[in-house]
Order: structure tokens, then sequence, then C-alpha cells
């Protein structure tokens, strides 16, 4: 027998019995739509979970203090700068790690009273990522112009980016000013952070 008549005698045989060979048919195609159907939800959940964990930096982790149960009682753990030492010298593979306080207190000058809250790192908390000197309103003899300092901060391990600016007649001073800009801008992102995650 040849193809030919393989082919002959197949299609004889699907005329012959037109109900089995739809039916047939029918559970084929149900089989391959289910199966290509599962698969796409699969990869659609499976992206949306990368995202929501890109999103929050997924190569960066945050270690804090757990609770203590002592006879019926729960309290606040607390991470001295003890454990960052140890963090720091026994982990590996790691491209930084900083330690972070927050307080909250309240400040006051002449007359004036108000809460702030105060975050302390060390200079491992910041990346500086680029950084730019421009002059302002430079006249022909260059002596009224004014530096202007952008530069892009974050936080090591991908935590979000922010840019600091400073301007002022001294190119250090508007440096600073460019540096504490951006970090008030990522602190206040790790403050509202973690007032997000106790709510």
């Amino acid at each position: 027998m040849n193809l030919g008549e393989n082919i002959r005698v197949a299609l004889r045989a699907l005329g012959a019995n037109k109900l089995r060979s739809a039916l047939t048919m029918l559970g084929i195609i149900i089989g391959v739509g289910a199966v290509v159907g599962l698969l796409a939800i699969g990869n659609g959940a499976s992206a949306v979970i990368t995202n929501q964990v890109q999103g929050i930096g997924s190569n960066l982790v945050q270690v804090v203090a757990g609770r203590i149960r002592q006879g019926g009682q729960s309290t606040q753990g607390t991470l001295y700068l003890s454990d960052y030492l140890a963090l720091e010298r026994e982990l590996k593979n790691v491209a930084g790690i900083a330690p972070l306080a927050q307080a909250s207190g309240t400040v006051t000058y002449e007359r004036e009273t108000l809460s702030a809250q105060v975050t302390a790192s060390t200079p491992a908390f910041l990346q500086v990522r680029s950084y730019e000197e421009r002059s302002m309103g430079c006249s022909a003899d260059g002596g009224n112009a004014r530096a202007c300092a952008f530069l892009e901060v974050a936080r090591p391990g991908g935590g979000g980016e922010r840019f600091g600016v400073g301007i002022d007649a001294n190119i250090v001073t508007a440096s600073i000013r460019a540096l504490v800009s951006g970090l008030n801008r990522l602190w206040q992102d790790a403050a509202e952070e973690s007032a997000s995650r106790a709510a």
C-alpha cells in the first residue's frame, strides 16, 4: 500500500463514521485548547508575580527585629550595631549592606515646635549614580555666575532612585545642597515604605 492508498482508506473510514470522527476531533480540539489555555494562564500569573516582586526590589532584603515572647508577654526585639557588623562580615555575594535607624521626636526653635522624623545610616546606604555641575547666569567676566549641581542617588541593591539639586554661588555648597536634597527624598521614601508596612 502506498501513501495515496492509505489516505483514501482513511478518508473513507472518516466518511463512514461521521459522528465518531466529529467527536474524536472535538475531543482533540478541547484537549489541545485546554493545555494551551492553562499554559497561558500560568505564564500570565508568573509574569504578574515577577512584576510585583521586581516592583519592591527583587534583590533587596530588609532585616528587621522580630517580637520576643517571655512569660506570655510579647516585646519588640532590637537589632544592634554588632548584628549589622556580623551580617556584613558573614554575608557573601552581597552588593551592599547598610543599617538604618529611625526615631521621631520634637524639635523646638524659639517659639516654633514641630515633630520630626530622624533617619540615620552609614555611607553604604547611599550610592551616587551620577553627578553634574553647571553654571547659571554667567556674565562676560563670570563674576555673577551661580553654580548648580545635579546628582542621582539610590539605595544599594536598587530601592529606587532620586535626584537632588543644589544652587549656590559656591560649587561645594551647591554640591552639598544637592546631596542633602537627594538624601531627603530617599529617606522620605524609606519612611513611607515603613509606614505602609506597619499599616
